[in-house]
Order: structure tokens, then sequence, then C-alpha cells
């Protein structure tokens, strides 16, 4: 499947005044899946960012919200103790 990530500069201004982030993202987004591509949002630092992006349909979401980059010995670890059922 093809993806298109949307860039962390529209992300960051989704729910911020006077943005219109959360037109041109939901735009872009509807054209994406017209076509059958998948999203991911780019950036997400804060919960009401990953929130809006899932109210207009979001597939994926990354950033600092979840774990700021590690070394890739890390991950086993951060994952086991961040997902853990």
């Amino acid at each position: 499947m093809q993806t298109l990530k949307l860039d962390k500069s529209f992300v960051q201004g989704l729910g911020t005044p006077d943005s219109r982030s959360d037109q041109i993202i939901g735009a872009v987004i509807n054209l994406a899946h017209a076509l059958g591509i998948e999203v991911i949002g780019e950036g997400v630092e804060e919960k009401p960012q990953l929130d809006e992006l899932q109210r207009l349909g979001c597939d994926k979401a990354q950033g600092f919200f979840w774990s700021e980059p590690m070394d890739p010995s890390e991950g086993p670890g951060w994952l086991e103790q961040n997902c853990a059922g």
C-alpha cells in the first residue's frame, strides 16, 4: 500500500487559533483515501493533535508524543515497558 506522510508543520497547527491546518489535513486525507493511499501524521507532540488527526480520519501517527528517537537496541525494552498488554 502507498503511504502519504503529513508534514509536521501542518500537524503542529492543529487546534490553534486562525489555523487552517484542520481544513488542509482533512482535504488531503480525503483525497488520499479516495486514491487508496494510507495517511500518517508526522510530528505529533500532544494528545489534542492526535485526537484531531483521528477525528479527521488519519490512519496512523508518529512523533514525540510517544517517544523521542532512540537507539535501535533500546526498542525492545521500550516496547516491553510501554506496550505490555
